[in-house]
């Protein structure tokens, strides 16, 4: 996912981020036809759509320990948070050198 992607969801609650990964999956039907045809990149793309609703998951499981009160929760609490962190870092770098 991309920054502003990152940025966008961190507000979102459970119902919210069912619905993105709805849209991901959605979006990557094309990827997945296309991949069935042998063009490595529709497969590259669609490997990325997987990561990405894989993610979302965590984000969603996180979440749900986190109401019942869960120990799991609360390592899950920043996962979001995190990985914005490494993204804006690895930007900063990437921008660094160009």
């Amino acid at each position: 996912m991309e920054v502003e992607d990152l940025q966008k969801i961190q507000d979102y609650n459970e119902y919210d981020l069912l619905f993105e990964i709805i849209d991901i999956a959605k979006n990557n039907t094309n990827n997945a036809e296309e991949t069935l045809k042998n063009n490595k990149a529709a497969a590259v793309r669609l490997r990325k759509g997987m990561q990405d609703i894989r993610f979302l998951c965590e984000v969603i499981r996180g979440k749900i320990q986190i109401r019942r009160g869960t120990s799991l929760g609360s390592k899950k609490e920043n996962i979001i948070q995190e990985k914005l962190q490494r993204a804006l870092e690895k930007r900063e770098v990437d921008e660094g050198e160009l």
